[in-house]
């Protein structure tokens, strides 16, 4: 698995999510003529969360045929039995953002067969901030290296 590449496709996708999202997000409460309930009045979804998921899984199985998908919205495609599989929450925090608080993000995961995380990444479209992860390598904010915690003794 060539995780640079993976790593190149997500950040693609949580840029053009991120975008898509504050589009959106023009009017307040944002998208609320598009909210549906779902399973209840506590689970809902917009316009904007099936039409991300529908670009992202659109997106991933061109890039990486084979692979598995899970998503919010549409829930598993399968893919081969020793393929990785993506996990993806297109608006993480519907309700907020239905609401129209700030207060959500686009988040996309690449998982190996076996459910070990490979790589991560999440996108706050209202404060410009991209937070990626790749196993073994860290975690960045915007390209840059995050600093390890300081933990007081």
């Amino acid at each position: 698995m060539d995780l640079d590449r993976a790593l190149a496709v997500a950040t693609e996708l949580a840029a053009w999510a991120a975008e898509t999202i504050r589009d959106a997000g023009t009017g307040a409460p944002y998208g609320a003529a598009s909210v549906r309930q779902k399973d209840g009045p506590a689970d809902i979804v917009t316009d904007t969360d099936e039409a991300v998921e529908t670009h992202v899984r659109r997106v991933l199985a061109e890039a990486f045929p084979g692979h598995g998908i899970v998503g919010e919205e549409y829930g598993t495609t399968e893919g081969r039995p020793d393929a990785p599989h993506w996990v993806v929450d297109p608006v993480d925090g519907t309700t907020n953002f239905a609401h129209g608080l700030g207060w959500c993000s686009f988040s996309l995961g690449l998982a190996a067969p076996d459910g070990a995380p490979l790589l991560g990444v999440v996108a706050d479209p209202w404060r410009g901030e991209t937070f990626t992860a790749v196993r073994g390598r860290g975690a960045r904010l915007n390209g840059a290296r995050c600093a390890p915690p300081v933990i007081p003794r």
